[in-house]
């Protein structure tokens, strides 16, 4: 079933939305624009056992660059505060066991539980990298550096946050997480020439083995339609970070916006193994599906998006495509004798 024009150019859309800059997102992914705080309580088991496991370091490295780490109690867990709106990939260390990792959207979730291994391989490479270093910094760049991230993500001042990370890298040089971080804040000033330097001056210093750097750079060549550089960013950070949603879900934009749709849906679907609530890989999905004249699968992409993002700017204009979506496929339906029923508009 080939869509009628109107159809597809209502569809354009989804490919514009799944290409949007990562700086200029905010308010159309599904997010508030302002990301509000939230309470993340998060479970460490023994895989097996299912034992409490106590003195456990966690962390929960968002999408948008904040990075918050903490510790289990005797019964195993760890509650973490104060957390804007984003989708997180947790990773896990504990003594005697496999580090582990999963992943948690906060605008549908507040609960998480990871399982970890004894005497294993290790299932998050590198996982605990950032949390040792940020535990072994200086008290006073530490200190710096947690008024940074307070400022950037629970106040949103962008501005005031840069402050903090210049003291942070002041006493700290080798700190490249502050330049990460000064990147997300130039982002978000909408300074992209600026938050490119951050994020290429992070990638330098960690000798290209700091993959959200990678991926926020990513995202900023997708937003210029550089999707050549795109896809050879996303790569190179999917190589530090097999395990990232994001990195799946970037490379997936950039492979989509040079045509090449078999490997991007691949990268899409990864990106939901990985990432299983990234509401955006859907849209990816969706853009490829329509690409394809496949009107059904792009109904499904869209549908699933709405079920993670019911409210929102962009869930509007996806419910809109939905409806569309609906009244041609019965139009067709009915053109060719089969029965009227369709699938409901959530």
């Amino acid at each position: 079933m080939r869509p009628t024009k109107p159809l597809r150019l209502a569809m354009l859309g989804i490919l514009v939305l799944a290409t949007t800059s990562y700086a200029q997102r905010s308010g159309d992914n599904g997010f508030p624009s302002r990301p509000q705080p939230h309470s993340l309580r998060i479970g460490i088991r023994e895989d097996g056992t299912e034992r409490p496991i106590a003195g456990a370091e966690v962390q929960a490295h968002g999408m948008r660059g904040a990075t918050i780490s903490g510790t289990t109690n005797g019964a195993g867990e760890c509650f973490l505060t104060d957390l804007p709106t984003d989708t997180y990939q947790v990773s896990v260390t504990a003594a005697g066991y496999d580090s582990g990792s999963g992943n948690i959207d906060l605008s549908a979730d507040s609960d998480l539980v990871l399982r970890i291994r004894r005497n294993g391989l290790s299932d998050a490479p590198g996982g605990n990298t950032v949390s040792v270093r940020a535990l072994q910094l200086p008290a006073k760049a530490r200190e710096s550096y947690e008024h940074g991230l307070k400022e950037l993500y629970t106040k949103h001042n962008a501005a005031k946050s840069l402050t903090y990370f210049r003291d942070t890298l002041r006493d700290a040089p080798d700190f490249y997480e502050a330049h990460h971080q000064m990147g997300v804040a130039y982002e978000q000033m909408e300074h992209l020439e600026d938050a490119e330097n951050e994020y290429k001056e992070a990638i330098r210093m960690s000798d290209g083995q700091f993959g959200p750097s990678q991926f926020c750079l990513a995202a900023l060549f997708s937003g210029r339609k550089d999707f050549v550089s795109a896809e050879g960013a996303a790569r190179k950070g999917l190589e530090s970070s097999p395990q990232s949603g994001l990195g799946h879900y970037e490379l997936a934009r950039a492979l989509l916006g040079q045509g090449k749709l078999d490997p991007a849906e691949q990268e899409a679907n990864i990106s939901l193994e990985e990432a299983r609530k990234l509401p955006k890989a859907y849209l990816v999905l969706a853009a490829i599906h329509d690409q394809r004249h496949e009107p059904g699968k792009v109904f499904h992409d869209l549908t699933e998006y709405l079920k993670l993002v019911p409210t929102g700017a962009t869930s509007d204009r996806m419910r809109v495509r939905l409806e569309e979506i609906r009244q041609e496929m019965q139009k067709q339906n009915s053109a060719a004798g089969n029965p009227p029923a369709s699938p409901a508009t959530p």
